[in-house]
């Protein structure tokens, strides 16, 4: 298993947040799979476009408009997630 940050896009409020959740997967689209599974049973909403690569500009973006949201859980594909 590889550890893979998953950056994900969630809406409120009219407004696109980038979001990221640590995932231990086989692969990248597993850990892709794997959050927007977790957010929604989490919250009940959608996490939109998740990846595993995040260009430096984007990131930029986000975090100078203030909409960086990180979320404390590793997520694994049994079902578990370890929150520290």
């Amino acid at each position: 298993m590889k550890t893979y940050v998953v950056y994900f896009f969630i809406k409120a409020n009219r407004t696109e947040y980038l979001a990221d959740v640590v995932v231990e997967a086989p692969t990248a689209k597993a850990a892709c799979a794997l959050c927007k599974d977790w957010y929604f049973k989490t919250t009940g909403k959608n996490a939109f476009r998740p990846t595993t690569k995040l260009s430096d500009e984007d990131r930029k973006w986000y975090e100078d408009h203030s909409r960086v949201k990180h979320f404390d859980a590793t997520l694994k594909p049994n079902g578990g997630d370890n929150r520290g």
